[in-house]
């Protein structure tokens, strides 16, 4: 992952000048005087050296969209570093590319595996639900060589495409994707709040999740 750094280049101009003084405190002080005049002016052919000095680095930050289980999406400005990203969906993850648009989602690998809440529904080109990705997600750039901001354009289209959270169904033969319902994102919303207030309520928003839509049923594991 790269970081930004800031280099310093100090270019050094020296020039010999002679000045009639009664002392060597005068001529400095006349020397002074004409340069802050303008009258002694230093120029290409007065370079003597040039010293380069590097800072320690700063992360460099990209802008990225988070999504998150029965959640808006949300602008957040994050870490290059892999355990920045990590952090962000919950372990180690898979990069996929769901356009042809340089970006790429980012999902933890191991959110199946291991029961993290459904999130957002991918469909394919009859609109029918191929793939569902679970627990956090990231919508992020993609540059020449590493990851990389999303532009304004590029935020837009997935704010709007991942906007409204989702509950799921299993009709017998594949999922089917309901949108969440104001009042049920609000509900949720108060669990986790409550959830982290207060370790006893571990479950509880688990609970609530399921309890979106009435019509949603145990959790299956959905290939991919």
């Amino acid at each position: 992952m790269t970081r930004d750094y800031d280099v310093t280049i100090t270019e050094t101009l020296e020039k010999t000048i002679k000045v009639s003084a009664e002392s060597r405190q005068d001529a400095e002080r006349m020397a002074r005087e004409q340069y802050g005049n303008s009258e002694i002016v230093l120029d290409a052919e007065n370079f003597v050296g040039v010293d380069f000095s590097t800072d320690e680095g700063r992360e460099k930050l990209l802008d990225a969209l988070l999504v998150c289980p029965g959640e808006y999406p949300k602008k957040v400005q994050i870490g290059s570093t892999l355990e920045d990203l990590q952090e962000q969906v919950g372990g180690s993850f898979e990069c996929f590319c769901y356009n042809d648009d340089s970006t790429c989602i980012l999902a933890c690998d191991t959110a199946k595996i291991y029961g993290m809440p459904q999130n957002r529904a991918l469909h394919d080109d009859d609109g029918r639900v191929k793939d569902i990705i679970n627990g956090n997600f990231l919508v992020i750039g993609l540059g020449n060589d590493d990851f990389a901001s999303l532009n304004a354009e590029q935020m837009a289209k997935y704010e709007e495409m991942f906007h409204v959270p989702e509950a799921f169904v299993w009709t017998g033969k594949r999922w089917m994707s309901i949108p969440m319902e104001k009042e049920d994102v609000a509900k949720l919303a108060r669990s986790k709040a409550e959830r982290s207030e207060s370790p006893t309520h571990d479950g509880k928003a688990a609970r609530d999740f399921s309890s979106t839509k009435s019509a949603v049923r145990k959790s299956h594991d959905c290939e991919r």
